[in-house]
């Protein structure tokens, strides 16, 4: 606590203590420091059982600081009544800053009422200079020790309400994903997130280890992009999130400017479509799951998917290995790898999978228009002739292999 003090300042600092420690002065100087604290701190001042809780605190540092001017070879204690006032700051939601506040309040008043009763010592006394610098000394010392102390006890007590919640909330999730019965109301009120409402879910995962800490910012900045508030956010696995967002319009990201976001934090997402209610909430989280198979397997590195730009290959990733084989049986020699085949294919999408005229692929693809029939032609010989297979199969293979980066 400092060095020890002999003569006339410590007798007169060890009497101060033992007049100080009568429990009418003691009433009378926590009544003054809580006074202070009060009309400085309104969450406290608004909150009956913070007030109890503060009027112990000050108490316990009072009386213990008293003892330690008596007996300055002691360390600071810990006091529980001082720690349960953090606790419970932390357990109401409150920021660091107003445990920080107290104590910077009621270092002010003390300050006030030291340098008052310093003030006060007779002619036959210590100066008022010899009595404050060693008095403000210890109690520097015992304001730093507990304040640093205390900070690790709120931390402490906010990371464990908030890994509760995290657990409520997983479960919550889960039990709604599990398509059993909810209870909306308890649910919405457990999540944070009204369950009535049109939800739009994604999944946004990291490429590296680096950016995996950023998860969180970047699913607040992809809702902003759609006008939406912060979304609800639950773990999906290693590097990744679910989340689900509550946007108005579109229910979309604009692609543009969420695409350059996630360029820019080195992460991916997979957008579900926007639907109401429960059952939209489980129905765009599985259609968000679903492209994000699809990117996952696609050869071209897609930042950004939404289940409205690529439903059907989407849905057909629940197993893509057998579409592969299937898109590639049935395309048969046409799938080949040499760049003349790529051609043809490209061409043959334009038409059969993006529904162009003949004009309008050859405009798209910069070429002639008989260059496009040319190749139409081509394509359909390898094929084996125009009743090879059903156009619409023809489609479908044509873009999932153009989603996946193979066409």
């Amino acid at each position: 606590m400092g060095t020890e003090l002999t003569g006339p300042v410590a007798d007169w600092l060890a009497g101060f203590a033992r007049a100080a420690a009568d429990p009418e002065a003691v009433a009378a100087w926590v009544g003054r420091i809580d006074r202070a604290i009060l009309a400085e701190v309104d969450p406290i001042a608004a909150d009956p059982l913070l007030t109890a809780d503060l009027h112990a605190s000050t108490r316990a540092h009072w009386e213990g600081f008293l003892a330690h001017l008596q007996h300055p070879e002691l360390t600071v204690p810990v006091l529980p009544a001082a720690e349960t006032l953090a606790v419970n700051l932390a357990g109401r939601g409150l920021d660091l800053g107003v445990l920080l506040k107290v104590y910077r309040v009621a270092q002010q008043a003390t300050w006030q009422y030291a340098t008052e009763v310093a003030a006060g010592i007779g002619a036959d006394g210590p100066s008022p200079e010899e009595i404050l610098v060693p008095l403000w000394s210890r109690a520097g010392v015992w304001i730093d020790h507990t304040v640093e102390r205390l900070i690790t006890v709120f931390d402490a007590e906010r990371s464990r309400l908030r890994r509760g919640a995290e657990a409520r909330r997983i479960a919550a999730v889960g039990r709604i994903l599990a398509d059993g019965a909810v209870d909306e109301a308890d649910s919405s009120a457990t999540l944070g997130h009204l369950l009535a409402a049109r939800h739009t879910a994604f999944v946004l995962w990291s490429e590296d280890d680096d950016a995996a800490g950023a998860l969180g910012q970047v699913a607040v900045a992809l809702a902003a992009t759609m006008d939406a508030p912060e979304p609800l956010q639950v773990p999906h696995g290693e590097r990744a999130l679910a989340c689900w967002a509550i946007a108005p319009g579109t229910g979309l990201p604009p692609r543009a400017a969420a695409t350059a976001l996630l360029a820019d934090s080195r992460m991916v997402a997979a957008f579900g479509s926007p639907a109401p209610g429960v059952a939209g909430f489980r129905h765009s989280h599985r259609e968000a799951l679903a492209v994000r198979r699809l990117i996952r397997h696609a050869d071209t590195r897609h930042r950004l998917l939404c289940h409205d730009q690529v439903g059907l290959p989407a849905i057909l990733s629940a197993d893509p290995a057998a579409t592969d084989a299937w898109a590639i049986r049935l395309l048969g020699p046409l799938a080949g790898a040499d760049e003349t085949l790529a051609r043809l294919r490209r061409t043959l999408y334009e038409v059969v999978a993006a529904e162009r005229t003949a004009a309008e692929a050859a405009e798209h693809l910069h070429v002639h228009k008989n260059t496009v029939r040319y190749r139409l032609a081509q394509a359909e010989e390898l094929l084996g002739g125009a009743a090879r297979a059903p156009r619409a199969d023809l489609a479908v293979a044509l873009r999932w292999l153009e989603v996946c980066g193979r066409l």
